[in-house]
């Protein structure tokens, strides 16, 4: 049975970060999940993945009330490493846009997500726990094989200088409003095939002082303009992302 019969695609999809082969016990939240919410019993199918093995089909073999027992199968879907980084810092915002952001970078096909303080960012703190859910959600239900990885809460020069001295190639992209910038577009087509960093700042923008760093003392960092209108950080991310995977 491979992953291209459509019979496959109506299986639900588990994440599990453990190594599949064999019996492999699940426990916690997603023993509860194939337990009470979706009410599976023994025979039931179900598609288990991670970024190292694939993906695969498994059989479930007990559901206790502790544990449930998978029988992991056959392979469905080799492991696809991305050719490059997509990586994303953006700063905190109220949980439920929080959740919609993380969902959308995820399916959008982001490697990383960088949460950041900048001088306006109203909110500074994050739930990492909870921010881990929403990645693993949405990997599952797009159909992704890899889940982006989720760094701390840093400062905005600190995030920025981390990953300059990781790869010194990295292609810088910061979304900065009301300056005279290039448009993004134009910008998305020369970074074709590169690793990429979106940078997206706050409800009010970039203070002065960090227009000025990002612009003018950066030589690794690009500022880009979204258009005449002023957009919302999770429509900003949305926005450079799609381009970014249509010119890829």
């Amino acid at each position: 049975m491979l992953r291209s019969n459509p019979e496959i695609f109506h299986l639900r999809r588990l994440y599990i970060s453990q190594k599949l082969a064999g019996d492999i016990s699940i426990r916690d939240n997603q023993h509860h999940y194939i337990r009470n919410v979706m009410r599976m019993v023994p025979g039931d199918n179900i598609r288990v993945f991670n970024e190292d093995q694939g993906e695969y089909l498994a059989t479930i073999k007990n559901v206790g009330k502790k544990d449930t027992i998978l029988e992991v199968g056959e392979l469905l879907c080799a492991p696809q490493p991305q050719d490059h980084q997509i990586i994303l810092l953006v700063p905190p915002l109220s949980k439920e846009r929080m959740h919609w952001i993380i969902e959308k970078a995820t399916e959008l096909g982001v490697t990383k997500i960088i949460p950041i303080i900048t001088d306006r960012t109203d909110i500074r703190k994050v739930n990492m726990e909870k921010l881990e859910s929403y990645v693993i959600d949405a990997a599952e239900q797009s159909e992704r094989l890899s889940i982006p990885s989720l760094e701390p809460l840093l400062p905005l020069k600190e995030a920025i200088t981390a990953l300059e001295k990781q790869n010194s190639d990295l292609s810088i992209i910061a979304a900065v409003a009301r300056i005279d910038a290039q448009i993004a577009i134009e910008v998305l087509q020369d970074s074709k095939n590169k690793d990429v960093a979106f940078v997206i700042g706050p409800a009010g923008g970039f203070s002065d002082e960090e227009k000025t760093w990002l612009c003018d003392e950066k030589d690794n960092v690009t500022a880009v303009s979204l258009g005449r209108n002023i957009l919302r950080v999770e429509t900003a991310a949305s926005y450079l992302l799609s381009l970014h995977n249509a010119f890829h």
